[in-house]
Formats: C-alpha cells, structure tokens, sequence
C-alpha cells in the first residue's frame, strides 16, 4: 500500500515540476502567470484531500487530481493538462532569467516539503502503526446527526470465520455452544436429563442454548445480548467473551464531542488482533494466522448441570407447596467453594419453547438473578441442604 502511495506521489511531483518548468519558459507573464496558478491549484488539491485523509489537515471536500471520480472536476483537470502542455510547446528552449524565478523556485521547495511530510504521515500509517490505525476505526457523523464509529467491514467477515468456544459444565457437558456437533456428540447424555436439543434448539440459531432460560442467569444470551448492559448480572458469555472469541476487541468508552456541542459516549473497538487473518486470508497456514485460530476458546465451568436441573425441581416444587412462585437455591462445594448450582426462579422462557402464554406473560421478574443478585433483609429463613439429599 505504501509503496503504491509512494509511487502516486513521485507521479504527481513530477507534474507539478513539469507545470513550474512550463511556467519559468512561459514567452509573457501572463503565460507565467497561468501556468503557475495552475500548477499551484493542482498541488493545493493534492496537499489538502492527502492530508485531511491522514490527519494532517482538516478534511475538506475537494477532489485528488486524476484519483476521485468525477465529471466537471475530471473535465477542468484534464482542461487543467492541455493549458499546460500548450503554453510548454510554446515556451523558451531555455529557462530565462525571469524576475519570478526566485520566488517559482521557493514556492516549489515548500510545495515539496509539503509533500513530504504527508508522505512521512502516510508511512507512519501505512507502515509503522498499520494495524492499529486499521483496527481503530474512523470517527464517522451518522444519519441520525451523532458521531459512531465505523470499522472496516471485512472484520466482520473474519470474525464469522473464527469458531466461538463452547461452555462447558463440569463434567465435560456443553451448555453453549456454537458447534451443532458438539450437542449430537452428547445427545445421549441430553436425552437421560429429560432434553431434546432437536426440540430445544433450532440449528439456524447461531448459538444453541440446550438448558434453556434455566442457565439464563449463569450464561447470558449472546443472540439477543437481553440484559448485556445490567450491573446485577454476571453472564459468562460476557464476562468471558474475549477468551471465548478469541481475540481482545479492546472496547474502551470515548467522550465524542457531536455538531451541536453535545457529548456522547460512545464505546470504541480495536480489531488489531484480527489484522493477520485479514492480510493473509488465503494463507490459512500463516503462522501470525494460526496464532490467532490455534488459541484455546473452550471454558469449563465448575457448575454441574445435572444437579441444576435437580434443584431446580426442588425449588419448583417447594416454592408450589408454601404458595410461592419467587425464589432461589444455591449449592457450593463446601471444600473447595465451588459453585455447582445456582436456580433462580421465575426463570425466563426461551423464544422457541412453543408456549406463546409463557413468553407473553414475561417480566422483569423472569430476568432478576436472585441467586446471586438478589436482597435478603435480616431473619429471611435459609435451609442448609446436605448435597447428598439433591442428588
């Protein structure tokens, strides 16, 4: 890219020492005159558009000689070459001792100054910042008025690419994944828990969710990111999003001044990490490829979804009984501290489940992780359950 840059650049520097050259042979002043307006107003749309494309300048709307398409401005610019390639087929064999000629002269070394140091700009993009500058984004004013920013959309085509890990319980059992594969691989273990993932989930979904809204709280949703935002939540499929994509995106919240004034928040991605897989997208075996691709997704969790869905069932039927519907059941391994279930009920009923009264009759209630979440005044009665009595 650079060294194409490079090459463009030589071409416009020699034009524009072509049109000075024309102009310092010009027979009368108001030749000299023309020429150089000319090769001046073709050197101040290169610097400007160059510029304000890499940061030097501020951006403006003028067109790059001969690049931007274009109708009037094409017509002027190539009225622009034939004005010069006349008044040089007229001109002097030798350069005369013009009164303008030490002024032509200075005004062409800052014109080339000017050029390099939008060349020095565009190498320090292209060349010594590439994918960072590539995995930023650009600052960009919407439709709407607001200013969002934007990303080259051939990362979304790599990321589709790069398979998202698989949760597992702690015996090795799926509980989100992307990889239909891996639910018929366990189909049996699925079928003894009373779960028919050809029923439960639907092979278009771009994730499959075998449990259902009983492991809402503990996984989150990343189809519908329901809830994404909420501090009273802890979703694994958040929380460990970087691991489970494989690559840091990087977001950071950035204060972005808008047209009328108003500050915004916005959050900023950085797909640098994805640079490799967009460069050397035909090169699968690539070792800056495979570093990305080989990296381990997969995460094990130490919740046992077995016991979940028993004490689930439990909760249910307790709550049935005391004339309840709202509650909660934790259970932790009391040697380690690991967390093996965590059921809070109401739970949220899947889109796909085929109760339409179910999913109609949702509220906030449904989503509220009281197991974890959830605010218990002093004297609030607990029941400290051996394991052995659930399983």
């Amino acid at each position: 890219g650079f060294v194409g840059v490079a090459v463009v650049f030589g071409l416009y520097a020699l034009l524009i020492w072509r049109a000075l050259r024309a102009a310092l042979r010009a027979r009368t002043d108001y030749e000299f005159f023309l020429a150089s307006g000319l090769a001046a107003a073709t050197t101040l749309q290169l610097l400007l558009i160059a510029g304000g494309s890499l940061g030097v300048l501020p951006l403006s709307g003028v067109v790059t000689p001969f690049l931007s398409y274009g109708r009037t401005a094409m017509l002027a610019n190539f009225a622009v070459i034939g004005m010069l390639e006349a008044i040089s087929s007229r001109g002097r064999e030798e350069v005369g001792a013009s009164p303008f000629r030490g002024v032509t002269v200075a005004v062409g070394a800052i014109f080339a100054v000017a050029g390099a140091v939008v060349l020095a700009k565009a190498g320090y993009v292209q060349v010594a910042r590439s994918a960072a500058v590539m995995g930023e984004g650009t600052l960009v004013l919407q439709a709407d008025g607001a200013r969002r920013y934007q990303y080259n959309p051939r990362f979304q085509e790599v990321m589709k690419e790069i398979p998202k890990g698989t949760i597992y319980d702690r015996n090795g059992l799926p509980l989100a994944t992307s990889n239909w594969d891996e639910l018929d691989k366990h189909r049996a273990d699925y079928k003894a828990l009373g779960i028919d993932i050809d029923r439960v989930c639907t092979r278009s979904d771009s994730r499959y969710y075998p449990f259902g809204g009983l492991m809402f709280d503990l996984l989150g949703d990343l189809r519908t990111r329901l809830r994404w935002g909420a501090t009273n939540t802890a979703f694994v499929e958040r929380d460990e999003a970087r691991r489970l994509r494989g690559y840091d995106d990087r977001p950071t919240l950035v204060d972005v001044k808008g047209p009328k004034g108003q500050v915004t928040r916005v959050i900023r991605y950085d797909y640098r990490e994805l640079v490799p897989l967009l460069r050397h997208r035909y090169e699968p075996n690539n070792p800056e490829v495979r570093e990305v691709l080989d990296r381990k997704r997969d995460v094990r969790m130490s919740i046992d979804a077995r016991l979940e869905m028993q004490v689930a069932q439990i909760l249910q039927k307790q709550l049935t009984a005391a004339g309840k519907d709202k509650g909660a059941a934790v259970v932790m391994d009391p040697a380690t501290g690991d967390l093996l279930a965590a059921v809070s009920l109401p739970s949220p009923v899947e889109a796909n489940s085929g109760d339409e009264a179910a999913e109609a009759g949702q509220t906030a209630e449904n989503y509220l992780d009281r197991a974890r979440f959830g605010l218990y005044p002093p004297g609030s009665t607990f029941k400290v359950v051996r394991s052995e009595s659930v399983v």
